[in-house]
């Protein structure tokens, strides 16, 4: 089942559900901070799109995922 991610416009809190094909038909979310309606943020369909970092002065290229900021961030959130 694919995984829609949501983006409040009042508060920029972001979600992510996991729905199935007949609940994505009707997919709304209110947000949980503020009760405001959130909006559904596009994402590419697959979890393995990478970038590619080199600024010139690099020795080499950096391969990295595209939402690594994103994993870095839920990572460090989580209590251990």
């Amino acid at each position: 089942m694919p995984l829609y991610h949501f983006r409040c416009e009042a508060c920029l809190t972001v979600k992510r559900r996991i729905l199935t094909p007949e609940q994505s038909k009707n997919a709304s979310e209110t947000c949980p901070e503020c009760g405001a309606g959130m909006v559904r943020d596009v994402k590419p369909p697959t979890a393995r799109v990478v970038e590619v970092l080199d600024n010139g002065a690099m020795s080499r290229r950096v391969e990295r995922l595209a939402d690594a900021e994103r994993l870095f961030r839920e990572h460090a959130e989580k209590p251990r």
